[in-house]
């Protein structure tokens, strides 16, 4: 009889051992400091608008290279200009 009681408060033990812990986990998880804010995007835009600035000017140089030399007329280079700003 008193293996009996022995098992019956072994497995009770276990059984709230257990209960405890999960009881533990989900206070510990709705209690949990909120996330913090992710940081702003700001800088892989900025990043990528100055490399299409970088590009502009890159590409607008090189026009104003071909008209210099004359493979484009000022209403080439112009029209091309304006296409360059358009992002096009």
């Amino acid at each position: 009889m008193a293996a009996l009681v022995l098992g019956v408060v072994a497995v009770a033990t276990v059984v709230l051992s257990f209960a405890f812990a999960a009881l533990a986990l989900t206070l510990a998880r709705h209690s949990a400091p909120p996330a913090s804010p992710p940081a702003p995007a700001s800088a892989p835009v900025e990043a990528t608008a100055t490399e299409s600035m970088s590009g502009f000017i890159a590409e607008i140089e090189r026009l104003a290279a071909l008209r210099e030399r004359g493979a484009l007329t000022d209403k080439e280079f112009a029209t091309q200009k304006a296409k360059v700003l358009a992002g096009g």
